[in-house]
């Protein structure tokens, strides 16, 4: 066993060794510590340097919305007021084309009714022509049966009708029939009077009879 001196001189060197390792363990832990502090603050300050940039980005792209909105909220509002100012030029024209097609309309249909009303006038005036030539021609008709009658009565030869007065008829009969026929009136039809409407038959009593006899029949 060593002496006692020995051991305390060891013991001695020991510690001083133990001090000189903790020594420099503690200046290298406290190097560690100071790079990690520093990379820690280089850390930071690079995330507080991103931040301000996020900041700047974010304020920047809040201006730009804001321009956006603002932009849109003007053509909004401008779109309105097209509409409006285009639905009211709309009713606007509506209501002018309306007022021109009622007026179009009652001008047209009192042009219409004066046509209407003067072509009335006409077919008035045209059917009381019509009644008094033939008034005409009945009252010609009943003095030659009369005249037919009386010579009858006295045991007379019966004189031969006049044969001018079948020809009036019948040329009567043609031009109301034609004038009938050409007379436009539209979609309107006219009933004529019966006094109107002549039936004419002509036929012979006897083969053998030595006149002709012509009977007209006024409906």
């Amino acid at each position: 066993m060593p002496p006692p001196a020995n051991r305390l001189r060891a013991g001695t060197a020991a510690g001083k060794a133990l001090e000189a390792e903790t020594a420099e363990l503690r200046g290298k832990l406290t190097l560690e510590m100071k790079k990690f502090a520093a990379a820690a603050a280089a850390a930071v300050s690079a995330i507080e340097t991103e931040c301000a940039d996020l900041r700047g980005e974010l304020a920047l792209e809040m201006k730009k919305f804001s321009a956006i909105r603002a932009e849109f909220d003007e053509s909004l509002r401008e779109f309105k007021r097209k509409r409006e100012e285009n639905f009211s030029k709309v009713l606007s024209e509506q209501a002018a084309e309306s007022e021109f097609l009622s007026r179009e309309a009652r001008e047209k249909m009192e042009s219409v009714s004066a046509e209407f009303l003067n072509r009335i006038a006409e077919m008035k005036a045209w059917l009381e022509r019509t009644a008094g030539e033939l008034d005409k021609a009945r009252e010609a008709t009943t003095a030659a049966q009369a005249k037919l009658l009386a010579a009858a009565a006295g045991e007379k030869e019966v004189p031969a009708p006049d044969g001018q007065l079948g020809e009036r008829l019948l040329e009567l009969e043609r031009r109301i029939s034609k004038e009938m026929l050409d007379r436009k009136l539209g979609a309107v039809t006219w009933p004529l009077s019966p006094r109107c409407c002549l039936f004419f038959h002509f036929w012979q009593d006897d083969p053998d009879a030595r006149n002709s006899r012509k009977k007209v029949l006024f409906l």
